[in-house]
């Protein structure tokens, strides 16, 4: 498995559908086969499919190229894009996350519950591990020998770090495919991630504690929001193989 690191902004760290569209092409026309997007629009950006199809082709149009065009040899003809569903504990995933054809991701914490910060409902397809601050809060800040993001590993959270987790099961996927000589399709290998799961419901229980970085504040939030809108379950890697 290697990865391909695209960077869609400019150097003053402005981002256009014109970069982002440039980069999905780039993947496709260079051996990717697997898209990881830590990115999105934000809730509220589009209200459905018909809203982003219409508003930012020039994004669709580069998806819709690299999920049709990106290749394995032998092992699958397309491409799977994958997102992060998004961070603002909003009801729906965020676009282009939520769009039918892609993987939206959400994210639990360490105790199998919902991340407070995830987004859930309409749109989101799958969980995984993602992090949460409140466990920063109590210590577990850093796995790292090097302060500052000086080097080695550190501790993030967020639906990026879900999706990333959910990229890298579908990456072992395909690598287990080439070497058994198996052959996929992209819509067989969006089944085997939205399948290959636990259920997260029985977990969504009781209330927990949350922050709320504009106020600065904590409070607690119901865990039963979240009950049967966080996807399918939270996938398995082992299960996936299987």
């Amino acid at each position: 498995v290697r990865i391909m690191p695209i960077q869609i902004s400019t150097p003053s760290s402005n981002t256009y559908s014109y970069y982002i569209a440039q980069g999905f092409a780039y993947a496709a026309d260079n051996g990717a086969e697997l898209i990881c997007s830590s990115w999105n629009y934000g809730a509220e950006a589009f209200a459905s499919d018909e809203g982003y199809e219409l508003y930012d082709s020039a994004v669709k149009n580069a998806i819709d190229y690299f999920q049709t065009e990106a290749r394995l040899d032998g092992v699958m003809e397309g491409g799977v894009a994958i997102f992060a569903a998004g961070d603002e504990t909003y009801p729906a995933a965020c676009y282009p996350g939520a769009y039918h054809e892609y993987i939206s991701v959400t994210a639990m914490s360490p105790d199998f519950t919902a991340a407070p910060y995830t987004n859930y409902g309409p749109g989101c397809n799958v969980v995984a591990p993602g992090g949460d601050y409140m466990y920063t809060v109590f210590g577990i800040s850093s796995t790292s020998a090097d302060d500052n993001f000086g080097g080695g590993y550190e501790y993030q959270f967020g639906t990026a770090m879900a999706a990333s987790h959910v990229t890298g099961c579908a990456a072992l996927a395909l690598s287990y495919a080439l070497k058994q000589g198996y052959t996929l399709s992209p819509d067989y290998l969006r089944t085997l991630i939205q399948t290959s799961v636990h259920d997260i419901n029985p977990y969504q229980t009781g209330s927990r504690w949350i922050f709320d970085y504009d106020s600065g504040e904590y409070s607690t939030i119901e865990l039963d929001l979240f009950a049967n809108k966080l996807g399918s379950g939270y996938i398995d890697a082992h299960l996936l193989l299987m």
